[in-house]
């Protein structure tokens, strides 16, 4: 679970003048779990091949949160995310801008920022994810790609074919940019992957 460190990012005061400050205490967290059940002859199977010592590859998610400070004022920038092993080199990339809305009480941080972004790249070691420039000119309404790649992740994610949440009016109000990197060629050897984005 991802939490700011302080509460006055979790909540929005719309009271008038926006002075009150509230505490938010978690009392009780529920992880649910979901349990398969196989059928004998299913066991049999996975017991002999847990009895042979081989090693048995267990896909996993794991959800990471990076923030910077702040964007330079330049057309482009480079930014290191991180350094990581090959076996937890991202799959997608989320990126969202916010202006003044940190440890603010008034401000909506539920919110994010379009930033006039122009074109987004993600850079593992020397494979670029999308490869093309996108040219997003998101003031003049011209973000049809930046909205299918963010539609199109919660039906390969979730796995889910709803609708997704933001519609794509409503993502020029609140755009969430979406980089699938899923599609990486797969090496057997260990390596380091140096993880940049590029705006």
């Amino acid at each position: 679970m991802l939490r700011s460190r302080i509460d006055l990012n979790c909540y929005r005061n719309t009271t008038t003048g926006g002075t009150k400050i509230a505490v938010l205490d978690i009392d009780k967290i529920e992880w649910h779990v979901p349990h398969i059940s196989v059928n004998d002859e299913i066991r049999l199977k996975l017991l002999k091949t847990l009895n042979s010592n081989k090693s048995i590859c267990i896909p996993f998610r794991k959800w990471e949160l990076f923030e910077l400070p702040s964007l330079r004022k330049t057309k482009t920038d480079v930014c290191p995310i991180k350094t990581s092993t090959n076996l937890e080199k991202p799959r997608y990339v989320i990126v969202a801008f916010q202006t003044a809305r940190k440890d603010s009480v008034t401000a909506d941080a539920s919110t994010f920022d379009h930033a006039s972004i122009t074109n987004l790249k993600l850079h593992l070691n020397a494979d670029s994810f999308p490869y093309d420039n996108m040219n997003f000119q998101i003031n003049e309404n011209k973000y049809a790609a930046a909205y299918r790649m963010y539609a199109s992740f919660q039906s390969i994610y979730y796995n889910k074919s709803d609708q997704p949440l933001l519609s794509y009016e409503k993502f020029k109000e609140c755009a969430l940019y979406v980089i699938d990197c899923a599609n990486q060629k797969e090496e057997v050897k260990s390596s380091i992957v140096d993880v940049k984005l590029e705006r």
